[in-house]
């Protein structure tokens, strides 16, 4: 890496650890904290979603048949699309309250909030409403009958009436968010979360079945919502100007319009990305539905952990562009895209060693779908981060229009491929259309697009980003001789002992070729021993 590049790295961090100018008469709020923050909570979150989709799966398999358990991941699919419905309102004034507000234009940001608010609660509507219609037909389409269908319709109303309930949340989650508010709203999502995991297993020991997993979506999604609005109106109520503000027709023009390009992409995106289990199930059988589904999910889980990188510094963006600090501002994109991949190259290089022993000790062997289905979730999975990285920059920018479009030609290319393919090729076939899909599209026009924005040239770009992936080659490839020359071990202290040797092989590879991460890395452990001591200093002296 050049001195241009080492310097792009710590004007990144300057940008993220220097407090930010608030609005006159606000409370100042630090980007560094507001982002921190958002990270952390929603690391947070994602441990008790990997306890939900992982750790309870075997408790799932043992009081659900596992063909209704295919069936229900299979209307999961479904109940997915539901989420759509919102038309990409929540993540556009996640941006536009941001942004506004970084502004210091307070009423103008009023006026965003009221008008948000009322178009959500109408479009909160249309997943309790579509749930219930469409619950009698969803055993059919899936091939389930007899007590079981109905388990399954009810559980698919409910899992619309949890959707509904969670746009309420996402609306006032988005205001807080871009208010850079986020440390109420992510405890009341942590105790949502987990008093619905605990409610499923308690009806699933009441035997209630399949049924357990959509009330405690239900129960989930009811904590939420009742907490978050109420702490978004204190919150509201407290910042903004007293009066008031009603909805505004300028506003309303304002924030559908990148929202309904937001949604034709969401519509796109969720048929792209959400169907592939559907279109198992169908075409051959929902037994594979779930191994299918089984055998990704450690590449899932990856690829969210590393996405949350980029979607969590959005927000902290926004705002920053908002005060018109744009050299800052394309410092910290530069920094965060190369973190996300970093994070998702050692997570995919992980999975591909280690999903065999994963899958084996969690729910058996028989669910491992096979290496070569592996390693197309890797490849797919490592395109997934770097899609939604980019889109998560490129709306933080609000290049909105242009990233829904990418979105909708992915969708274009990999829907066909997916039922051509998956029909043709089963499980193997589906996971090669969502690479192929995604390739040249979401990929390649958002990479264009984001470049064009930051004046990089795109090849250079690209080429760095190769040498970059081509690090984590070494690394994988020695800790698979190791596993190989290792004789054997408990499979647990076989993950553990293994998945821990390649993370540290993994970083000193990176730090040792990248000087951007490796000054990087330096900063945070100088700025944790600086904090660390001045938590020392203000202890009373004996």
């Amino acid at each position: 890496m050049d001195a241009q590049g080492l310097a792009v790295g710590q004007g990144a961090v300057a940008a993220f650890v220097v407090s930010t100018t608030e609005p006159r008469g606000v409370t100042a709020v630090s980007r560094r904290r507001s982002t921190l923050i958002y990270l952390a909570f929603n690391y947070l979150a994602l441990g008790l979603l990997i306890v939900q989709g992982v750790v309870l799966v075997p408790t799932y398999l043992r009081h659900i048949d596992v063909a209704v358990y295919g069936a229900w991941l299979a209307t999961g699919n479904v109940v997915s699309y539901f989420g759509v419905l919102d038309l990409g309102l929540n993540t556009v004034l996640i941006q536009r309250v941001a942004h506004v507000y970084g502004s210091s234009d307070l009423r103008t940001l009023a006026r965003v909030i009221a008008t948000g608010g009322w178009l959500m609660r109408r479009l909160a509507l249309l997943p309790l409403l579509l749930g219930l219609v469409l619950a009698p037909l969803i055993p059919r389409l899936v091939g389930i009958s007899g007590p079981d269908s109905t388990s399954l319709a009810w559980g698919f109303a409910a899992a619309g009436a949890s959707t509904s309930l969670m746009f309420l949340t996402g609306f006032a989650a988005a205001v807080l968010v871009g208010l850079q508010r986020q440390v109420v709203s992510g405890f009341i999502a942590l105790f949502g979360t987990g008093s619905g995991i605990l409610f499923t297993l308690w009806c699933l020991y009441r035997g209630l079945g399949v049924l357990a997993i959509p009330l405690g979506l239900l129960m989930r999604a009811a904590i939420m919502a009742a907490g978050t609005l109420a702490w978004m109106q204190m919150i509201v109520r407290r910042l903004l100007p007293r009066g008031p503000n009603p909805r505004d027709p300028a506003e309303t023009r304002a924030l559908l319009r990148p929202s309904l390009s937001m949604f034709a992409a969401s519509v796109c995106t969720v048929l792209a990305t959400q169907s592939d289990a559907l279109v198992v199930a169908v075409s051959r059988d929902p037994v594979l539905s779930a191994q299918f589904t089984i055998t990704r999910k450690s590449a899932d889980v990856m690829a969210l952990f590393a996405t949350h990188i980029a979607n969590s510094v959005m927000p902290g963006l926004a705002h920053l562009r908002g005060s018109g600090d744009s050299a800052r501002m394309q410092r910290f994109v530069t920094l965060s895209l190369k973190v996300s991949s970093a994070v998702a190259l050692v997570g995919m290089g992980g999975v591909l060693l280690l999903n065999h022993s994963f899958v084996n000790l969690w729910v058996g062997g028989s669910l491992w779908g096979g290496a070569g289905l592996t390693f197309l979730f890797c490849v797919g999975g490592m395109l997934q981060v770097l899609t939604s990285a980019l889109f998560s920059l490129l709306v933080a920018y609000g290049e909105i229009v242009g990233t829904s479009k990418a979105r909708i030609w992915e969708a274009v290319v990999r829907l066909p491929l997916a039922y051509a393919l998956g029909g043709r090729f089963g499980m193997l076939g589906v996971a090669v259309a969502a690479v192929l899909g995604a390739l040249p599209t979401t990929v390649a026009l958002q990479a264009k697009q984001l470049a064009s924005t930051l004046g990089i040239p795109l090849g250079a770009a690209v080429l760095r980003g190769l040498r970059f992936g081509g690090a984590i080659a070494l690394p994988t490839a020695a800790q698979w001789l190791i596993m190989n020359a290792v004789g054997a071990m408990r499979p647990w202290l076989f993950l553990v002992v293994h998945g821990v040797m390649y993370v540290v092989l993994c970083a000193v590879t990176l730090l040792a070729l990248d000087r951007d991460l490796r000054w990087l890395a330096g900063e945070l452990i100088g700025r944790l021993r600086s904090d660390t001591r001045a938590v020392g200093s203000e202890r009373p002296t004996p």
